[in-house]
């Protein structure tokens, strides 16, 4: 699973698309708020 997981990171980095840089972003800020909204609920 981890290794499946990595690779599919790898490849998806490597890909550009139009708008990626919009989706790195709405992805990042996702994340972070859903670990500051787990820890202080």
């Amino acid at each position: 699973s981890a290794l499946l997981g990595s690779w599919n990171g790898y490849i998806l980095s490597k890909w550009k698309f139009r708008g990626s840089d919009i989706i790195f972003t709405l992805i990042l800020f996702g994340s972070v708020y859903s670990i500051f909204n787990n820890e202080f609920a």
